[in-house]
């Protein structure tokens, strides 16, 4: 037979073992409200316990009494704390009534009617009741995935279901409660046994039970966080489709533009022409030559044209290859464009090279986009001839090669560009003229064309006489 006041020390520190554990949990898991209720039943075990193991040190009010209403309020906080957890609250209205139950009954049977037999059958009762309603919850909890946990759980209430009754039905009427208790060791021995091994178990099954719950949970935060991230992610995809769409609307727009502008000059050009060829018409005198003029004129800026469409179809296919080009033919197609569309335009084109250097140079890249990004510089320094009515006009451009560089300078007279603005001049859509003469995309054209496809660079100066722009262009190796 165990020894009462050993098995009451290991029931105490069971019960301090249970308490550990499940005010940890609480405090790990604090939105968990059921390891509360775990929490405040291991609580007055213990004090419970501790009252029933100092019998016969103390009055019978505290060793009796006040011991097991601490382990009813237990037994009824352990029922509430598994209610809570499994989401089954009900018999409330039970616990209440039983502990109302063990006020009156300790009162009747211990000053009214005296019965320590009747007091241990009516306690026994409600730990009965307490024990089977506890582990029937675990019992039914048999779909989840610790079921083995839960059953087991259940088989050990089960059985102190059992100790209870036969505790109980052992009790023999004494002359007084102390000798009534040890009369008969068994009485005690069963129960200490089961308090021990529900205490042990409780602890095992709460830490399984809440490592799981905090596992879904983290699972379940796993999957909202991935939702959000996904949700972002394709949110974020919307808004970069969005800005790719925007990116390909605005690319569409400042190819429209550019062209517009590139072709505003051919245009009035042949619009010029147009005019030229009615007035002939209407003379008295066709001349076979000046209509075979006219005629290569219109070719020669249609050509010009065409060939810039077709720089922009090369520009947007990724496939596409770089031609190579000489100067000699550089300088043979621009001067036939300037010459074109500057006639009759009293402006005077000068170009200064030395053929025999030049003529073998090799550049590489479009040689009909290098012809544009000279054309706009030539054509903001007619439009700043015509603003100013300058006389005398004269655009000269020179060409030379210093350690297989090109250098190409483009002087004016024209009196140069207000210093306020030179550092604004190749900005998009900057101009100083009015929506109908300019757009301000010629020279960002001119940088854009001269730094991203051909690999050089472009500077801008006043000098005394008008503005200098310097191109500076590698050859081919």
């Amino acid at each position: 037979m165990f020894n009462t006041l050993t098995l009451g020390i290991v029931f105490i520190f069971s019960s301090f073992l249970y308490l550990f554990i499940s005010f940890t949990l609480w405090r790990l898991l604090p939105h968990e409200k059921s390891l509360k209720y775990f929490t405040i039943s291991s609580f007055f075990w213990i004090f419970g316990i501790i009252l029933v193991v100092l019998r016969g040190t103390i009055s019978d009010f505290f060793s009796v009494v006040i011991s097991n209403l601490f382990l009813m309020v237990g037994s009824a906080a352990l029922l509430h704390a598994t209610q809570i957890y499994f989401g089954k609250i009900k018999y409330n209205k039970f616990k209440i009534f039983s502990l109302i139950y063990i006020f009156i009954t300790f009162y009747i049977f211990t000053y009214i009617y005296p019965s320590y037999k009747m007091r241990t059958i009516s306690i026994s009762l409600i730990f009965i009741f307490y024990s089977i309603l506890t582990g029937l919850i675990f019992w039914r909890a048999t779909g989840q995935e610790l079921f083995k946990v839960y059953k087991i759980t259940a088989i050990v209430f089960f059985v102190g279901t059992i100790s209870y009754i036969i505790s109980a039905s052992s009790v023999q009427e004494a002359s007084n409660t102390i000798s009534a208790l040890y009369s008969n060791k068994f009485i005690i021995t069963i129960p200490y046994l089961h308090g021990i091994a529900l205490t042990v178990w409780l602890s095992t099954a709460l830490a399984i039970m809440c490592t799981s719950k905090l596992n879904k949970q983290l699972e379940k935060l796993n999957s909202e966080l991935k939702n959000r991230v996904d949700e972002e992610v394709n949110q974020r995809l919307k808004q970069q489709k969005l800005i790719i769409r925007q990116q390909k609307l605005a690319t569409m727009g400042d190819m429209v533009s550019t062209i517009a502008h590139q072709w505003r000059q051919p245009l009035n050009t042949i619009h010029l022409i147009g005019q030229r060829l009615e007035f002939i018409s209407k003379s008295n005198e066709v001349k076979k030559e000046e209509i075979s003029e006219i005629s290569t004129d219109i070719l020669r800026l249609t050509e010009y044209m065409k060939k810039r469409v077709e720089n922009f179809r090369s520009y947007l296919n990724p496939n596409s290859v770089d031609d190579n080009f000489t100067l000699e033919t550089f300088i043979s197609t621009i001067s036939d464009i300037i010459e074109t569309l500057l006639k009759d335009s009293n402006i005077n084109i000068v170009y200064e090279y030395d053929f025999d250097l030049i003529k073998n140079i090799t550049i590489t890249g479009k040689i009909n986009e290098f012809c544009e990004a000279i054309l706009n510089i030539v054509i903001n320094a007619k439009d700043a001839f015509y603003e100013r009515s300058i006389q005398n006009a004269k655009i000269l451009i020179s060409i030379k090669v210093v350690n297989e560089i090109v250098i190409i300078n483009i002087k004016d007279n024209a009196g140069g560009i207000n210093d306020e603005i030179i550092n604004s001049i190749f900005t998009p859509f900057f101009t100083t003229k009015s929506s109908k003469q300019g757009t301000g995309i010629g020279l960002y054209i001119t940088k854009i064309i001269i730094q991203d496809r051909l690999g050089g660079n472009i500077l801008f100066w006043n000098d005394d006489l008008g503005a200098c722009f310097e191109i500076t262009l590698p050859t081919k190796q």
